[in-house]
């Protein structure tokens, strides 16, 4: 696709402007519940203006019902969006937990045990590379030692890698899939391969040691003994039991954020991009990691009130229970590791802390610009804590993901002060907060150059409405696939599909409030019904009308005047530049090259040889014929018509266009100047 293809897209107004900045920094949402939890509020909102945390959500559960559910400063400060409670985050390694008890489901359901050799009885479409055999060691890795963290695998010690210093065997996945000559990222599954015939730093069962490898083995045999994918199996079997349909998993780049997503803020220096298409440094949040290899390790995105709805749902105290009481105990059972003491040890996939009322449940999070902890006591209590900012990121780990500092001091100061006595005894805050992606809304689907109703097949359509899309941008070179020679346009972006007349419609644009995409070719003319899909929320569906022809110039502004999306020759823009800079007007007796879209019926879909059109359209610059010396189909939906400027007088000249017995409307001009 040529650099001046987006131009025009660009410069023709197709973009809208960008949002003005401001700060929401001091806000605090969500239900009031009087003055028993306020010192919560203080605690948080004071540890997050030290340490500069952008925004926060803190959820409370007492017996099942849901009794706080608080945001705290900024969901995105650019866009002066506060944290709102049902804001999804990051959660980082919480997600082990959906992970564990997924395990513990398939066990519970007879279809494997936890003392079963995971590789030699499960995971046997892996193989180690380059002939090799499978270490001895890792062949006798069961189940149960994955949950536990005893697989063998330690972080804390420096190995290497053919070459390549490693810690967590993830860290290298971009290697590895490099020295198996794969695509980059590297995933989970090209890791697994390459250390079956490492052996593991412990022998499997004798130490505890954290380890994200080995829920990434972990998410791999919940597919294989389920037949699901990994997301699939917990949506359908954990989360919507309990009522919960925003969780999903997440993705590493800003453009692929999930529907209701908060923005990260990085407390770290960028970093060069695990993809290879993005060169230079990102902010570590947005490419340090892989974020859809992270996925049974640490890969979902969720609101704490949904995680207190999950926390309270495996024992039964509100919804399930989602697993018997004889697996809880088996969870909760204490098994002699080094590094385990039997007042605080790792169960099957919470970390479990004795107290005077049971047995505490827990579990942390940390990723570059996110912090996360969940608790489900025997006090009554469940809570869920989560932020967009990690100030702890870089600090030396302490046994799993918790830094030593923000974290840590947040949580002892929260099991400080919750206490029973300070429990409303009535009430549930639950029916304010339905678990439910937010749907897209369309307001207009319009042709994409005149904004007026009317479409046409293979032309561009901008389509208007609110909760269309999470970030903004355009398609990348690498959304486009081929097929037997053709180069076929993206039909989604970021999660995004629209359907004009039952077909997809290729995507270019997508941004909260307008899409732009190419009407599919061939629809019947007369009423087709326009639909948004995002993240698998359906809109409500919008009539559009599909014409013949609707031809439009594709135009800019600037203080109310409507310019002609032209350029000279020379590729300069056409403008008057005593109002738009770096333009030059058009000048009598020259050829310019000017754009637009809806002429005709075009091919939709994918890039194609320039066509040119059978019949010239008609086009009048300041009342008077102008030369067409070309038109045609130069790009997807996108007309070109080289233009003699005739003999008119200077100033902004009124620009029509006719076509295939319809007119462009009126408004639009052209800046001329006489040499």
């Amino acid at each position: 696709m040529s650099p001046r293809y987006f131009a025009v897209l660009l410069f023709a107004g197709m973009l809208p402007a960008a949002l003005a900045q401001s700060t929401c920094a001091t806000t605090l949402t969500g239900p009031q519940v009087g003055t028993s939890f306020q010192p919560l509020d203080t605690l948080i909102q004071n540890a997050m203006n030290t340490a500069n945390v952008q925004g926060g959500a803190f959820a409370v559960t007492y017996q099942g019902r849901l009794v706080l559910a608080h945001a705290y400063g900024c969901a995105d400060a650019g866009k002066n969006l506060p944290a709102q409670p049902d804001s999804l985050f990051r959660i980082a390694s919480v997600s082990k937990t959906f992970t564990a008890i997924s395990i513990l489901q398939l066990y519970e359901a007879g279809k494997l045990a936890l003392t079963d050799p995971v590789f030699t009885k499960w995971l046997t479409n892996f193989t180690p590379l380059n002939g090799q055999a499978m270490d001895p060691q890792v062949a006798q890795i069961t189940v149960q030692e994955l949950l536990q963290h005893t697989g063998g695998w330690d972080r804390s010690l420096t190995k290497q890698y053919m070459g390549q210093h490693y810690t967590e065997p993830l860290g290298i996945a971009n290697f590895v899939a490099t020295q198996e000559g794969k695509a980059l990222p590297g995933t989970c599954s090209d890791v697994i391969s390459a250390f079956l015939s490492v052996p593991p730093d412990h022998a499997p069962g004798t130490t505890y040691a954290y380890s994200n490898f080995g829920y990434c083995i972990l998410g791999r045999l919940v597919e294989k003994v389920s037949g699901m994918g990994y997301e699939q199996y917990v949506q359908q079997n954990i989360l919507a039991p309990l009522g919960i349909g925003r969780q999903k998993l997440g993705a590493s780049l800003m453009s692929d954020a999930v529907n209701g997503e908060v923005t990260y803020y990085d407390t770290a220096s960028d970093v060069p991009s695990v993809f290879p298409f993005i060169t230079g440094l990102v902010q570590p949040a947005y490419g340090a990691n892989y974020v859809e290899t992270l996925d049974s390790t640490g890969g979902w995105v969720a609101n704490t009130v949904d995680l207190v709805r999950f926390l309270d749902g495996i024992d039964g105290r509100r919804g399930g229970p989602l697993l018997k009481p004889s697996t809880i105990q088996l969870m909760q059972t204490y098994t002699p590791a080094q590094n385990f003491t039997s007042n605080a040890y790792y169960g099957l996939g919470f970390n479990m802390a004795k107290i005077s009322s049971g047995i505490r449940w827990s579990k942390d999070g940390a990723l570059s610009a996110t912090a996360s902890y969940v608790v489900h006591s025997p006090s009554g209590f469940s809570w869920a804590v989560v932020f967009n900012t990690n100030p702890d990121w870089g600090a030396s780990p302490g046994s799993e993901d918790l830094g030593p500092g923000f974290m840590t001091s947040l949580v002892n100061s929260i099991e400080q002060t919750l206490n029973p006595a300070t429990a409303p005894a009535s009430g549930d805050l639950y029916t304010q907060f339905p678990s439910k992606l937010l749907t897209p809304a369309v307001s207009s689907v319009v042709q994409g150059a005149t904004f007026q109703p009317g479409i046409v097949p293979g032309s561009w359509v901008t389509i208007k409405g609110q909760n269309l899309a999470t970030a903004t941008r355009i398609w990348w070179d690498t959304e486009f696939t081929q097929n037997n020679n053709q180069t076929l346009l993206p039909t989604e972006i970021d999660h995004v599909l629209v359907t004009i007349g039952g077909q997809n419609a290729p995507v270019y644009y997508v941004s909260p409030a307008q899409l732009n995409v190419q009407a599919p070719d061939p629809l019947p003319a007369g009423p087709a019904t326009v639909q948004v899909i995002r993240d698998g929320t359906v809109s409500a569906t919008v009539q559009a009308q599909v014409l013949p022809a609707a031809p439009g110039y594709f135009t800019y502004g600037n203080n109310g005047t409507l310019y002609v999306a032209a350029v000279h020759l020379n590729g300069m823009t056409v403008g008057d530049p005593s109002a738009v800079p770096g333009t030059t007007p058009a000048v009598p007796g020259e050829i310019l090259e000017i754009f637009g879209t809806g002429l005709a019926t075009s091919p939709a879909g994918s890039i194609f040889p320039a066509v040119a059109l059978v019949v010239d359209p008609v086009i009048t610059i300041g009342g008077q014929p102008a030369t067409v010396t070309y038109s045609g189909i130069v790009g997807p939906g996108l007309f070109q018509m080289n233009v003699v400027v005739p003999n008119v007088a200077a100033g902004n000249q009124p620009i029509s266009l006719t076509h295939n017995n319809a007119a462009a409307p009126s408004g639009v001009v052209l800046p001329v100047a006489i040499r």
